[in-house]
Formats: structure tokens, C-alpha cells, sequence
């Protein structure tokens, strides 16, 4: 029997629109710039086969919430007691992106160019009980979504924020990001030393990704980033509130897409010795009542 259609919501200013599926994840579906020319993808068009199967993976973007990138075989210590997480890709051991990825959102409100989403978490693999919205605005020249999480139980927890996007890569797409320091992993991408940035990861200048592999977390990002498909005419501006002081550049090999991701602190912070409040990429520490937000904006212009 097939599965249930999933809800959709489609949003448009001028020449952007947008369609989300609020119960895949929170997702994104579509972003496009359409004009007389034709429409151009912003973010990675989602296949019909991602959407009958539920692949999130498959999206054009998705909100990270209670935190982002992976949790070392989902075992973890907060205060005085220890948790442990399943695994939530498959057979892969470490724990990705939060719950909210692989949740149900519900539309609390909507119009003809924005929307806000909740998402609702009582598991027992957290410290305690947390929502999540998320608040998409969409104006004729830009994407604004601001991502909010809030401790809704009593105790403490951790916290972290971020954005999944996948852009289309193609031969000439060029990147430009300001990045201070890098996460060097193992095979699993489990972050064992903090370097500085390679010459061959540096994008400060611009740089196109044809021939490019990556999958790492970078520290000190100055919060802007500009993404280019010059064949096309086309160019993004990403530009992030302070909160989202990481970013992971995801590069895989042979595929027609990237991801460049807004996060608020480094990949496995859970389990790094540092202070769970550090204000250069720990998670931050939420108390009971308290919210932790940040705004992402896409801006987009064509030529």
C-alpha cells in the first residue's frame, strides 16, 4: 500500500518560491528563481523518489536540532548521568543531526510567503523534554529562516542549532568562504585534531569545487559565505546570524551537489573537552524555559 501523500506548502515573493514538506522532517523541497528565461534551483531539487520513499537525505534542506553532525556511537555524559542514542541512519553507529531530521513538523502558521513550524521532542535519550520552530520568510530577493530551541523541561540540557542545505554543484559552481580553522577526523568523521586550514581548503578568495572532496567541519566562519554558478548567471549570498559560528562544507566525490552548513558548534561537541557554553563552537547550555535562536539568510540574484 502506498504511503500517505505527505502535506505540501508553497510559498512565493516575486520571482522566489518555495515548497516545504513540514511532515518530512521540516524539509525544503524546492527553491527556485524563476523568470522569463526559465527557473533555476537554489537549493538541490528534491526527486519525486525521495519524496514516496521519505528520504530526508534527499531534500533540498532540513533544520539540525538538538544538534548537529554526530554523536560518537550516541553515547554522551551531561551532568551527572550518561545517555545513549540509536543509531538513526542505518547500520552507520553515530547518531546524526538530532531528532528533528527524522521528525514530523506541524504548520502553526502560514501565508502566501511564510510560514512557521513546530516540532515537539519527549524522548528519554535527552536530558529533557525540548520543541523546536522554525520561521521561514520569503521576500522577492530572499530566504530568511530563523531557528529557534527551547528547553522545555526541568533541567538543564545542551544545545545546538544549525542548517542542512544542499546546493546544485556543477563544473564552474565557485564558493567563497572566510574560514579560520578545520576539524581533521577519522574514517568515520569523528573530529580528533583542530588545524589549521590546508591550502587546498582555503575558499577565502573564491574558488570553484570541480575536483574538490570534503566533509569537515571549519571553525571561525565569519558568518558570509557566497556561492556562484556563473554559467548560469546566478549567485547566493549566505549571510548568518552570530550564534552560527561553525560551518560544515560537505563536498562528496562525483555527486551534482554540496552542502554548506550553518551550525552553531563544532561536529561532536558533545564529547570534546571543552566547556559546553564556549562561545567559539561548544554547544551551548540551555536552562529550563531558556531558548537558544538564529536567523540564516539566502540571498539570491540573477543576472
Amino acid at each position: 500500500m502506498a504511503p500517505p501523500e505527505l502535506q505540501a506548502l508553497r510559498l512565493s515573493a516575486g520571482p522566489l518560491t518555495l515548497e516545504l514538506r513540514p511532515e518530512l522532517g521540516g524539509a525544503l523541497t524546492r527553491f527556485v528563481h524563476e523568470s522569463t528565461s526559465g527557473a533555476l534551483d537554489v537549493f538541490r531539487p528534491t526527486a519525486l523518489e525521495a519524496l514516496v520513499h521519505r528520504d530526508v537525505l534527499g531534500v533540498g534542506c532540513f533544520p539540525l536540532v538538538p544538534f548537529s553532525n554526530r554523536i560518537e556511537n550516541g553515547r554522551f555524559r551531561f551532568g551527572d548521568r550518561d545517555y545513549r542514542m540509536a543509531p538513526n541512519m542505518g547500520d552507520h553507529p553515530h547518531p546524526l543531526h538530532g531528532h528533528g531530521w527524522r521528525g514530523a513538523w506541524r504548520v502553526v502558521k502560514e501565508t502566501a510567503s511564510s510560514a512557521s513550524l513546530r516540532f515537539d521532542y519527549r524522548g528519554d535519550d535527552w536530558p529533557t523534554a525540548y520543541s523546536s520552530t522554525q520561521r521561514l520568510t520569503l521576500s522577492p530577493t530572499a530566504l530568511e529562516i530563523t531557528l529557534t530551541l527551547r528547553n522545555e523541561g526541568d533541567r538543564k540540557m545542551p544545545a545546538g542549532i544549525g542548517l542542512h542545505p544542499y546546493f546544485p554543484k556543477t563544473k564552474h559552481t565557485r564558493l567563497r568562504a572566510g574560514l579560520r580553522k578545520v576539524w581533521l577526523g577519522d574514517a568515520d568523521c569523528i573530529p580528533t585534531e583542530l588545524s589549521e586550514v590546508p591550502k587546498d581548503w582555503q575558499f577565502a578568495a573564491g574558488r570553484a569545487l570541480d575536483g574538490v572532496e570534503l566533509d569537515h567541519c571549519f571553525t571561525g566562519w565569519n558568518r558570509s559565505a557566497l556561492v556562484e554558478w556563473p554559467e548560469h548567471r546566478l549567485s547566493l549570498e549566505i549571510e548568518a546570524d552570530e550564534i552560527f559560528g561553525c560551518s560544515v562544507i560537505y563536498v562528496p566525490p562525483g555527486r551534482d551537489f554540496f552542502c554548506f552548513e550553518p551550525v552553531s558548534h563544532e561536529n561532536g561537541a558533545l564529547n570534546l573537552s571543552r566547556p559546553a557554553s564556549a562561545s567559539d563552537g561548544g554547544l551551548r547550555v540551555l536552562e529550563p524555559g531558556a531558548e537558544l535562536a538564529g536567523s540564516v539568510r539566502f540571498r539570491v540574484q540573477r543576472d
